[in-house]
């Protein structure tokens, strides 16, 4: 496909010239039929598509509120490890034991 782009915004493409405008147009009769095709064919009416989109926003949602809760304990969970392995590490009771001796030990539970 050849396409040269001249003054103005006009193109031509394989011999014929078209414009941004003539694109937009189409553009925008394009999506006219869409949305006409939509509601002619959609499955259900507009008030229980409404309270489908509704119910699946809700369950999403609440969906998404679980899922952060499940991250925030996952990461506290972590932090505590940490804080507990770095506290072992770092005590005058454990002086022979090195970091990876800790953390083998650690792992091994």
């Amino acid at each position: 496909m050849l396409a040269r782009i001249g003054f103005y915004g006009t193109k031509e493409i394989n011999g014929m010239k078209t414009n941004e405008e003539e694109s937009l147009g189409l553009l925008v009769v394009g999506f006219a039929l869409g949305l006409v095709a939509g509601i002619l064919w959609a499955p259900h009416s507009g008030r229980e598509t409404r309270r489908e989109l509704r119910r699946v926003s809700r369950d999403k949602l609440s969906y998404l509120i679980d899922e952060a809760e499940r991250l925030r304990d996952g990461t506290d969970h972590l932090a505590d490890s940490s804080r507990k392995w770095l506290a072992r590490l770092t005590t005058p009771s454990h002086p022979a034991k090195t970091a990876a001796e800790l953390g083998s030990k650690e792992f091994n539970h």
